[in-house]
């Protein structure tokens, strides 16, 4: 059985002592710059404000983040709390960026500009574009850094339990050999695009299009327009990637609960057994739930087919 241990913390720091466990849900997307910890518990008395949480599994940290809600119902037994909580990669996604911009621009200058003094680590590779980069208003500390990597090359940032700012990205390659509870497979044609056609100025047509070689093999006609032309050529790189990728990564699916608390990160590659849909190929973590309830530890997988990200996106006509 998993160790899973909890600590909480006060604005002023002090630890804050709660009574039991009922429940927890610690949730990870891809898609989603913050995992978000939902945790039910029992109480005697009222608990103090709390403002940080910390979760481990086994002595490894897996969660470090601040309580967005904390919820208390009083009754004749004592009190039923709940907190939500969001990693702390909420501090950067609740600042807004002063619009700026650069130059030449480089991954660690915007890191340096707009990140370094909230203590987050800079463990990514040095990234540079020789073009210009905007960050508009609106854009959040944390979009202004993911913004720039993911035009440049394809990949988001994340942040990690100990607020290390890492690419997002894995070739570990895990062999999920616990219990399965349930199987499902999703194929899911309703939303594939086959390409989109756009315009870099706003005098010209359509004129300019990206099509997937992989979803024109599969038989796919969808298409969108799109005007770029207010666009630089980073942010219409990523305007056209990211649509692409958004539509098609979900192509084919599978959503896994087994047994016990199957740790691992976003973007592992996984190897399974299935019972119900025979070879499933390698597949990749998607999302992940680590989850304690009344069927006691399991965890709930979305994994996706390991494509190359090019054939989802695109190929210029």
């Amino acid at each position: 059985m998993a160790d899973v241990k909890f600590a909480f913390y006060s604005p002023d720091s002090k630890e804050v002592v709660i009574d039991k466990i009922k429940s927890f849900e610690l949730l990870r997307e891809t898609h989603a710059p913050c995992d978000g910890l939902r945790l039910w518990f029992t109480a005697y008395e009222a608990t103090n404000e709390i403002k940080r949480v910390i979760m481990t599994i086994d002595g490894v940290r897996v969660f470090n983040g601040y309580c967005d809600t904390q919820r208390e119902t009083g009754n004749k037994n004592g009190f039923v709390c709940f907190i939500y909580a969001r990693s702390s990669a909420c501090v950067l996604t609740g600042i807004e960026a002063k619009p700026d911009s650069f130059g030449s621009a480089s991954a660690s200058a915007i890191y340096e500009k707009y990140i370094a003094q909230y203590g987050f680590s800079y463990e990514i590779p040095e990234i540079n574009y020789a073009g210009r980069y905007t960050v508009a208003k609106g854009t959040s500390l944390y979009g202004a850094l993911d913004g720039f990597v993911f035009g440049v090359t394809g990949k988001h940032i994340y942040i990690d339990a100990f607020d290390e700012i890492k690419l997002l990205e894995s070739e570990m390659v895990r062999v999920l050999d616990s219990d399965i509870i349930s199987e499902k497979r999703l194929i899911n044609r309703g939303d594939l695009l086959l390409g989109i056609d756009y315009k870099l100025t706003g005098d010209e047509n359509y004129a300019h299009h990206r099509v997937s070689e992989l979803m024109k093999r599969t038989g796919v006609t969808s298409k969108v327009m799109k005007n770029l032309s207010s666009l630089t050529p980073l942010q219409r790189e990523k305007t056209l990637f990211s649509a692409m990728v958004k539509a098609n990564e979900e192509y084919v699916c599978y959503e896994l609960d087994v047994c016990g608390l199957f740790v691992a990160e976003l973007c592992d590659k996984i190897r399974y057994k299935s019972v119900a849909f025979g070879n499933t190929g390698t597949l990749r973590i998607k999302e992940t739930a680590y989850i304690f309830d009344s069927k006691g530890f399991h965890t709930r997988l979305k994994l996706v087919e390991d494509r190359n990200l090019e054939e989802i996106s695109y190929v210029d006509e």
